[in-house]
């Protein structure tokens, strides 16, 4: 149980304040005090004093000004690290500061193990060992681990590795970020890319688009989020048309992933794709790795601007491109999304069903026999969707086999920090036309530097693992 109460601090800040006063005053009633709520705070009595706590919830601050803000508090209880609004709040109050580290010490030793899963559960929505770091956390722990084994490999073969591959602006991180957590099919096919030596270097960072941390959306399967006929079956051009009203209005983070045959030439190829695309308000970002077992390894890079759209694409030399705003390469990057969302869901049988504890929404199950003719033929077929209380699919998974070949297809997307994203233009597109005067003939003033190598090396390691554990699934770790 300890090791997931450690992640205890991502969850409360998911909690608005009411949920957060909630969740403290029923912390003190296990640990056998007389507890509630009043405007927002928590008074506290052991019999023979009381104390007022206030919990400070980072999704929305107190009313300062409040009446109840003026009484004397003792304790402040933040769901972040004290760094923040809560801490200087306690600081200003004169009061006691517990942060989510004490309240991960507080359910590990001060309460009964059985108490300190049903608060999880009750108010977490989830029991302490299910409690999971972000996603950032984790991909970070990633390639802290890649790292580790490259610099060992490079090492054992009389490389050596500079400490600067783990730069703490992530630049050096970004490429193999993208890869873990990243995901497929937006094809940049078409476009005449001009050539110059070197990948492209990338100031792109998980961190100048969220923390990953952000409030999921909590959606109750209340039949609104997704539109049922009278038979019971989900209308899923009316679930389409509402992922694209939400996502067209928010700014996201979008991971997506492709295993299967390739979707140009013969399709006789096992290609796997990876891709993380970024919107802002006006802007929008794509980094994609294209594994061709077998054969090649491409990344590609666009760049929205809110006018053009650029391109840089690395198979072994680095070319630059700048392409149509058109149906091709849409202005908005949920367009793309939008054709998976009907195309996957569109069976014989797609029907909504109660979400598990772990489902941050409404659960759409699709598992008859799809009606796309894309998927004419299909074995096995099976997808899954979660979606929001705003109708945005935060979720997407679709496996199936085909017949013909004996070979498997999987797809996915997931979406993050949606509403929270910022995009930056990336060190490649700043390289190239940072100067404003964006012509075909400008030269390309990129800085080949180890972490081009290193990215490059990193990228052709994944794809050839990816590619040997779908040959032999037997193998894969």
């Amino acid at each position: 149980m300890s090791s997931g109460l450690a992640n205890v601090g991502r969850y409360l800040r998911r909690l608005d304040r009411d949920a957060l006063a909630a969740f403290v005053r029923d912390l003190y009633r296990a640990r056998g005090r007389r507890a509630h709520v009043d405007d927002g705070h928590v008074i506290v009595s052991d019999g023979e004093r009381s104390r007022i706590v206030l919990p400070v919830a980072t999704r929305r601050r107190p009313r300062l000004s409040s009446p109840a803000t003026e009484r004397q508090v003792d304790v402040v209880v933040t769901a972040g690290d004290g760094t923040g609004h809560g801490g200087a709040l306690a600081t200003g109050l004169g009061a006691r500061l517990e942060t989510a580290a004490d309240v991960a010490e507080m359910l590990r030793f001060a309460v009964d193990e059985a108490d300190a899963r049903e608060l999880c559960r009750e108010h977490l929505g989830r029991p302490p060992e299910a409690l999971r770091p972000s996603r950032t956390q984790r991909a970070r722990a990633a390639v802290a681990a890649s790292v580790a084994t490259v610099r060992e490999r490079l090492s054992t073969a009389g490389a050596t590795v500079g400490d600067g591959v783990e730069r703490a602006d992530g630049r050096a991180v970004l490429a193999i970020v993208a890869l873990l957590l990243g995901a497929a099919v937006l094809t940049t096919g078409g476009g005449q890319f001009d050539s110059s030596d070197g990948p492209p270097a990338s100031n792109l960072t998980t961190d100048e688009f969220g923390s990953g941390d952000r409030p999921t959306v909590n959606a109750a399967p209340d039949g609104n989020a997704v539109p049922v006929r009278s038979d019971g079956s989900v209308n899923v051009p009316a679930v389409a048309s509402a992922h694209r009203r939400a996502a067209s209005s928010t700014t996201y983070l979008l991971f997506r992933t492709y295993t299967g045959p390739s979707t140009t030439g013969n399709g006789t190829e096992t290609v796997v794709q990876r891709t993380m695309i970024a919107r802002g308000n006006d802007t929008y970002r794509v980094e994609q790795q294209t594994t061709t077992c077998g054969s090649s390894l491409t990344m590609t890079y666009l760049y929205y601007d809110g006018s053009d759209l650029f391109g840089a694409r690395y198979n072994g030399t680095l070319s630059y491109t700048q392409l149509p705003a058109d149906a091709q390469y849409p202005t908005a990057p949920e367009e793309a999304v939008v054709g998976n969302v009907e195309r996957y869901l569109s069976t014989t049988n797609t029907v909504v069903t109660d979400p598990s504890i772990d489902v941050p929404g409404v659960y759409v199950v699709a598992s008859g026999t799809p009606t796309s003719p894309s998927l004419r033929g299909v074995e096995n077929y099976h997808a899954e969707a979660v979606v929001g209380r705003d109708g945005m699919v935060r979720e997407l998974t679709v496996s199936y086999d085909l017949p013909n070949d004996s070979r498997s297809v999987s797809f996915s997307l997931r979406y993050a920090d949606v509403g929270e994203t910022t995009v930056r233009a990336p060190a490649w597109y700043d390289a190239r036309w940072g100067d404003g005067t964006a012509t075909a003939t400008t030269p390309a003033t990129t800085n080949a530097t180890f972490f081009d190598e290193y990215g490059k090396l990193r990228a052709e390691m994944a794809a050839r693992k990816l590619c040997r554990d779908l040959a032999d699934p037997s193998a894969a770790d």
